[in-house]
C-alpha cells in the first residue's frame, strides 16, 4: 500500500532553520497537524487551544494542543515554499512507515519506474506533519503518471512526488497478467 507521504522541510516563516520530516497529504482532513517535537526542534509554539476533532471511530474529541501559526514546507528539491497558515500540535501522526513510497517500490511498475529517481529512498525522519486540504496548494497535481491496466498511480505535487494504491494487489495482477 502507499499513499502521499513525502520528505518535506519545515520551517517557520520567521526562521531559517528548516527540519526534514515526512509529510502525509491527508485528503479529508479539513486541518493540519504538526508534532510537538518538530515544534520544539523548531522552536516554536502556539496559543493553546482545543480542537473539536471527528475521525471514524470517535466523533466530537476533544484535543487540548497549540495551534501554530505561519509554517511553511518545501520539497527536498524544490525551493518553493507553501504557507500552512495553522497547524494545531500532536504528539505523534499515526502513519504506516511502510506506506512511504520509495525508490525500490515503484520499480516493480514498468509505467513508474521513470520517477524511481525523483523519490528519496525511506530515512528515519520523524513522520511530523499531516496537511489537511486547508492547505490546498500542497495538494495541486503537477503531473499524473498512470497506466491504463494498473490502479497504481503516481501523483507529483509542488512537494514531491507520491505513489498511491495497493501495491500488493496491482503487483499480483502484473505477475498474472491481469488487472485488480
Amino acid at each position: 500500500k502507499c499513499t502521499m507521504i513525502m520528505p518535506v522541510y519545515v520551517s517557520h516563516y520567521s526562521s531559517e532553520r528548516e527540519m526534514l520530516v515526512y509529510a502525509l497529504l491527508d485528503t479529508q482532513s479539513d486541518a493540519s497537524f504538526v508534532t510537538n517535537s518538530v515544534c520544539k526542534k523548531l522552536e516554536v509554539d502556539g496559543a493553546k487551544t482545543q480542537l473539536h476533532l471527528s475521525t471514524l471511530s470517535s466523533t466530537g474529541k476533544t484535543l487540548h494542543c497549540q495551534k501554530v501559526c505561519n509554517l511553511q514546507v518545501r520539497g527536498v528539491n524544490c525551493t518553493k515554499k507553501i504557507p500552512i497558515h495553522a497547524a494545531f500540535t500532536q504528539e505523534a501522526i499515526p502513519v504506516n512507515r511502510s506506506h512511504i513510497p520509495t525508490p525500490e517500490t515503484v520499480m516493480h511498475f514498468p509505467h513508474l519506474r521513470k520517477i524511481s529517481k525523483e523519490l528519496m529512498p525511506k530515512t528515519d525522519c520523524e513522520i511530523g506533519l499531516l496537511i489537511g486540504y486547508d492547505c490546498h496548494r500542497a495538494f495541486t497535481p503537477r503531473e499524473v503518471v498512470t497506466s491504463p491496466d494498473c490502479e497504481v498511480f503516481g501523483q507529483r505535487t509542488d512537494l514531491g512526488w507520491g505513489v498511491l494504491g495497493m501495491l500488493e494487489c496491482a503487483a499480483g495482477a502484473d505477475e498474472q497478467s491481469a488487472t485488480c
